[in-house]
Order: structure tokens, then sequence, then C-alpha cells
């Protein structure tokens, strides 16, 4: 090459090199006028065309290199990007391993090579090729990226130790790892320190959609959600396709703005009509609406994508259930926690066959309770429909509520769940097993056939009054109120807790005595009440619910009313039959189904009265209501 033809090619690629493609495929032209057998400027024109998107001159060009020198590495690995830039995986993973059978130490090709095999959904070979090129350059950040986020994809988090460690408040350089160590800070449950390796890593990408959606995540994920809004419109700004910010923006309108929300899913569903993600959330839009026919239309539609899938199914019943079709929402309930066969989660597997509702045989059942501690409790009140008949029980709960279940229930072999798995034996050796909730179908066919009983666990009448004089201490004229304020459901809890010093409007109520029922430390908690408030506050430190439930159980029996949000103290008060008023959340974040909706009254528990907030996040309406109830109550008991 002319030492002037020189001058211009040095050009060409530096043009490339600065972002001015145009400019280089301008001089690779005028290199080429005349004769298309200069290799190296044909390479360097096939990338310029690559860099403004025109994929098929690129390739034309990238071709015409190759001929002229069919073992340059270096023109097989960037014709393997050009394949991958236009999807053909197929084809560059034959270019790559040709390049790596002429140098198998060339680490651009393993790289690409890992990159061609996640395009066509072969993890393994792409963690393959990834550790390859590591193998060859251990700090080679586009490998270290792409492994990390194959094996997160993969949940492996505990096998990417690979990456160097941060030092506190150090950021990589390189925006590609920030952001990956952002989106492991995310799954570690540290919003904080992702979002500042995301805002780190903008500020040498400030146009990544990608990076802008990660930000909206790590501020979702600390309720910053003004923040986070902003950061997925920006995304949608720069790109009005990307299909993730859409979603996230939709899930975090859902509940306040569902039509907005239904704006978003409606762009995704555009372009990508099978996303199931985006057909549940479109349905849990309609389903804040109560538009339940809609809902449940659009669930199906994520189901036929997806029949395992269990979000979308889950949604169905609850729409279900707010329809009032109970069978139908049975059906579905049970298929999304037990699976087909309707055991899957059963202590001892699968070494019994599912008990069959319709076979009038009195055999032995198995019959086991399951989720958190109020939700097995609300369970036994369905397993009392199927003791009732006189059928052999062994009832399996969690170690916990054994004593209380022996006590309710002196027929049945009552034992910890812990000592089915073990491989105990009864005497009434059980044949057949079932979830506590596929009783419901049988027993729960409609609101209406829900029994009116008072209660149906069994306390110590004995030991209830004990406790209920030591509190009262000769003051007849008092209301023994029990008072519940927080929820540990991991998911929800927040949603469902309330801050003791919200209540003080009804721990103000005279001719009151106030019982702590909390579960778990509340010192700290009573002692940021008022100085007069406090007082009235009795904590019993001979009751603790996280040991004993049964003495928790005899504590609950003995008052005259139960003041609680929605957790286990809620359940265990409506299954004793004492009065019960339960704050729940309104329809969205923190709301549970079996608490249905609209309606002030409980099926479960009809001693038990729901207050319901009229604006999501807002408790002061139903502590308002309470307020007023209790001021009435206590003066018809006095």
């Amino acid at each position: 090459m002319l030492s002037s033809n020189k001058a211009k090619f040095d050009q060409a690629v530096q043009f490339l090199r600065s972002g001015q493609p145009q400019e280089s495929e301008k001089l690779c032209l005028e290199l080429l006028r005349g004769t298309s057998k200069l290799t190296d400027v044909q390479h360097i024109l096939a990338l310029a065309y690559r860099a403004q998107g025109k994929l098929s001159d690129a390739e034309r060009s990238i071709r015409r290199a190759v001929s002229q020198s069919k073992d340059n590495t270096s023109i097989l690995n960037s014709y393997a990007l050009i394949l991958l830039d236009q999807n053909r995986a197929k084809k560059a993973v034959k270019v790559l391993r040709k390049a790596l059978a002429i140098n198998s130490s060339m680490v651009a090709a393993h790289a690409n090579l890992g990159h061609a095999h996640r395009m066509l959904d072969l993890p393994a070979e792409a963690e393959a090729s990834y550790r390859n090129t590591l193998r060859i350059n251990p700090t080679h950040d586009d490998a270290l990226i792409h492994l990390a986020l194959l094996l997160r994809a993969n949940h492996r988090l505990a096998e990417i130790d690979f990456l160097p460690q941060l030092e506190t408040g150090r950021v990589p350089e390189n925006p590609g790892l920030a952001m990956v160590y952002g989106l492991i800070a995310l799954d570690q449950n540290a919003p904080e320190d992702a979002e500042l390796l995301f805002r780190k890593a903008l500020e040498k990408q400030p146009f990544s959609t990608e990076l802008l959606v990660n930000l909206g995540l790590s501020l979702a994920s600390q309720k910053k959600v003004t923040e986070a809004r902003a950061a997925y419109e920006s995304a949608l700004k720069l790109d009005p396709t990307t299909a993730e910010a859409h979603l996230n923006l939709a899930d975090l309108l859902k509940y306040v703005d569902p039509g907005q929300a239904r704006i978003h899913l409606t762009e995704v569903l555009k372009r990508t009509p099978d996303d199931k993600s985006a057909h549940d959330m479109l349905g849990f839009t309609w389903f804040m609406e109560r538009e339940f026919d809609a809902a449940v239309e659009e669930f199906d539609r994520a189901i036929d994508i997806d029949p395992q899938y269990a979000r979308a199914i889950s949604h169905k019943a609850g729409a279900l259930f707010l329809k009032g079709d109970f069978p139908a929402a049975w059906l579905e309930y049970n298929r999304c926690r037990y699976g087909a066969n309707g055991i899957a989660v059963s202590p001892i597997g699968n070494s019994l066959p599912l008990w069959n509702a319709d076979e009038k045989t009195a055999d032995p059942v198995l019959v086991w309770t399951e989720q958190g501690l109020g939700d097995e409790i609300l369970q036994l009140g369905l397993v009392t429909d199927l003791y009732k008949t006189g059928r052999p029980l062994v009832i399996a709960t969690s170690e916990r509520l054994v004593e209380i279940t022996r006590r309710t229930f002196p027929r049945a072999d009552c034992v910890s769940k812990d000592a089915i798995s073990g491989g105990a034996t009864f005497a009434n050796q059980p044949i057949t097993q079932c979830p506590a909730m596929l009783i419901a179908p049988v027993y729960r066919k409609s609101l209406e056939s829900f029994p009116k009983r008072e209660s149906y666990l069994t306390a110590n009448e004995e030991n209830s009054k004990a406790i209920r004089n030591d509190y009262l201490r000769g003051r007849t004229d008092e209301l023994l109120v029990g008072i519940s304020w927080r929820s540990a459901n991991q998911t929800f809890g927040n949603e469902k807790s309330i801050p003791i010093t919200d209540l003080t409007p009804i721990l103000r109520v005279p001719g009151c005595t106030f019982v702590d029922l909390q579960y778990g430390e509340t010192d700290i908690e009573r002692s940021n009440l008022p100085s007069g408030i406090q007082d009235r506050v009795i904590r019993d430190l001979n009751v603790n619910s996280l040991q004993n439930m049964t003495m928790f159980a005899d504590q609950v029996r003995a008052l005259d009313l139960i003041v609680t949000t929605s957790n286990t103290t809620a359940h265990m008060a409506g299954a004793l039959g004492r009065p019960t008023w339960t704050l729940v959340p309104r329809l969205g974040p923190g709301w549970l189904w079996y608490w249905f909706d609209q309606t002030e009254q409980s099926p479960w528990y009809p001693k038990m009265s729901l207050f319901r907030q009229q604006n999501n996040g807002s408790w002061q309406a139903p502590i308002s209501d309470i307020t007023q109830r209790l001021i009435g109550f206590a003066c018809t008991y006095q």
C-alpha cells in the first residue's frame, strides 16, 4: 500500500475508533475505487457499515475480505460479529470455530462463541466458552460480565466468585461490570448499593436503557416510586420499544393507576403477543378495577402460553373467588398450591396416594396444613368438617400447633409435620393423604355454605379464667382488649402492619385495659407511645406465642375483644370465637384472597369484623371506625 494510501487507511481506522463510521466509510470507498483486493480496507469498511447498522453491506464487504484471506482470525471474528447482529448464531458458531481451529488462544473468538451459544439458548456451551476466555485472560471484562449474567439468570449466584472483590464504596470503571455488581446487590437485597452502582455506570453510559431500567428496579425496591417511574420513562424516551421498561412501569402503576399500566402492557403485547408476564399483569389491572371476567380472560391467555405459570393461576383463583365462582376458584387454587397430583408440598412426598373426597369408605386419612401459621389455623377449620364425619384422621401441623390440635381433635392422631416426614406410625395408619385446603371444595362451595359456628379451636377454660382475673385485678367493669399490629409476612408484611403509635386513638378509649398480643419483642415500640398510654397496655411475660401457642390461645380466650392486623393473632382469635376486629388492606398490596372483598364479616370466622382501608397504604379510616365502635362497645359493656 502506497504511503499516501497508508495514511488514508490509518485515518479510516481512527475515524472508526472515534465513533465516526461515516467518515471511515468514505475513506475506505476512496481506497477501494478501482480495486476490491485491499483486504484490510474491506475489513474496516465492513466494520464501518456495521457501526451504522448497514448489515447487508457489512456482510458483503467482510465476505470479500474472508475470500481474500481465509485464515485471518481477526477477519473471521468480525464476520461472526456481523452474523450475530443478523441473529444468525448457527453460522457464527461455525465461523468462530474455524477461527479457533487456527488460533485456539484467541480471546475474542472464545468470548463471541459464548455470545453465539447464549443466543442459541445453549447455556452450558456458553458457560464453557466464557470460562475458556477467562482461562486465557482472567480480567476479560466482556467474559466476566456475560458469565456472571448467565449464572445469575440460572440462580447460581454462589458461583460468581470470579469477579474481583469490590472495596466498600468503590465502583468498577467498566459500566458493564458496574451493572453486574448492581444486579448482584439487588439479588442480595441491597438496593441502596445497587442504586449507587447503576448511577455510576450511567455517568459513563447515560443513554443505556438497560442501566436505566435496572436503576428503576433498585429505586422501586426502596419504595422511591417517583424516582423509579422517572428512570423507566427516561429509558422509554431513549427507546420506546424497551419491553422491560414498559413491564416494570406497569408493575409500578398496577395498584395506583391500572388504566395507565394497561397502556404500557398493550405496547409490550403489540411486539410480543406471547409474553405471559404481560398478559398476567394485564389481567391484574382488570382485577384491581373489579372487572373479574376481563381479568380471568387475560389470566387464561397467560396460562395458555405456559400451563404451569403459577402466578397467573394464583391470580385467576383470586379473581374467581371474588367473582363468587368457588368451585372453579378452588380448582385453580389447589392446582397452583399442590400441583396436578394434589400433594406437591406433602411432608411425606408421594408415599401415599391422594384422598378421593368422593369415596364413601371410612379409611384413615393423613391431613396436613401448610404455609404460615395463620394459614394453618384457618385450614384447621376445614379439618373440623372432615373430623365431624367420624373418619379416622392423622393431622399434621407445625410443631407449635400440635398441642392445641390434640386438645381440639381428641379422636385424631395429631403430630408435627417433622414427625410425619420422619416416618411416625399410628394405630390407624393412614392409607391416603391430602392437604387441608383440598377439603374446601367439598364443604365451601359458596359463601353461603360456610358454617356459622362461633369457634372451632379449643382453649383451656380454667387457665383462661385465671389469666383474665390476673389482668382485671378486680376491675370487673373494664373491657379487656387484645391488640396486635404487625405482620411478619416476608412479602407483604409491611403493607399489613401498622405502627403501634397509629393505634393511639384506640388506646385512649376509656373503660378498656389493653393486652399486648404482638408476637416478638415489643418493648421499644410500646416505649414510643405517649406516657399516659403506655401504662394502659399489659405485656404478659408469661406468654410467648413464638414458643407456646397453646398458652397464647388461652390468653386470647381470656379477652373480651381483639383488635389486630392481618396476622396469626387474627386467625387464632377468630378460630377461638372471640369478637375480633381485623384491619385489612384494601384490594392491592398486602391483600389476601381469604379476606375476600367488600364484606364486613369474615365467612371463616363469624365473630370477626373486617375494617378495610379506603385507600391503599392509609389506615386512618379503619382506625377511626374502630375507635368509634370501641367507645360504644365499652359503654355497653359497663
